[in-house]
């Protein structure tokens, strides 16, 4: 692991410690919690690569999107009452392609799949006190990978290829989240959770970029580092004790 990484590490373990001091507080109320989460996620030098791409390949019939709309799921579990105290996994990923016919004359088509996968540990303070419907203002500690894979062949032998893995990284971060929670009886209910997402470091795409546009990398950045954000939302049932 390198040295960046690891003091991006050292940053979410005291942010961890921090955060489980909450636990004692979270005895009076509990649920869990399963649902959808999607995002518009942007990173600037990972939408260069795919530019990049898209410019150096003139026979695309379908020329590559940018991966920001990603979607997935939550799973979450929490408690309090003035201060809420949650924990849990999100998972969301996002698929792109690009196809045409080459200079060979074969119709080739290029996936790419991207991904980021989060263990989250999160406070709230609940603003509406002992309403029924509760309102909550916190902050998400995020210790995400974020992950590329890729693979290349003719249209017809796309789906019998294996993905190959073209990048991996340890990307914490944190969201600013609204929680709001909406209950259907006293033992269950809705969560709708908006959130803007920021990562603490930046990631280094130039090795992404070497392997799909290996003609013109050479005379790109060697290196390619942005940062990751963007606005998202999830929306989960939850049950448990909400009194």
């Amino acid at each position: 692991m390198s040295y960046k990484n690891r003091t991006r590490m050292r940053k979410s373990i005291i942010s961890i410690f921090i955060a489980s001091i909450a636990t004692s507080l979270s005895a009076q109320t509990g649920y869990f919690s399963f649902g959808y989460n999607g995002n518009m996620f942007q990173s600037e030098k990972l939408d260069f690569v795919i530019d990049r791409y898209n410019e150096t390949r003139t026979f695309l019939d379908v020329t590559m999107e940018y991966p920001h709309y990603l979607d997935g799921f939550d799973i979450h579990a929490g408690g309090g009452k003035q201060v809420i105290f949650d924990f849990g996994f999100s998972w969301r990923s996002s698929y792109v392609h690009a196809s045409g016919v080459d200079a060979s004359g074969i119709n080739q088509q290029r996936d790419l799949k991207y991904k980021f996968g989060a263990f989250d540990i999160a406070l709230a303070v609940n603003v509406t006190g002992d309403a029924e419907t509760k309102l909550a203002i916190g902050y998400n500690q995020t210790l995400g990978s974020e992950k590329v894979y890729s693979r290349v062949a003719p249209v017809e032998e796309v789906e019998n290829t294996d993905y190959e893995k073209m990048l991996i990284d340890f990307n914490p971060g944190g969201d600013v989240f609204l929680q709001l929670l909406l209950p259907f009886s006293g033992s269950g209910g809705l969560i709708i959770k908006p959130y803007y997402h920021f990562s603490y470091g930046k990631t280094d795409y130039a090795p992404l970029n070497n392997t799909l546009n290996p003609a013109t990398a050479g005379a790109d950045d060697p290196v390619l580092e942005s940062r990751l954000g963007g606005f998202g939302a999830s929306i989960m049932l939850a049950v448990g004790n909400f009194d």
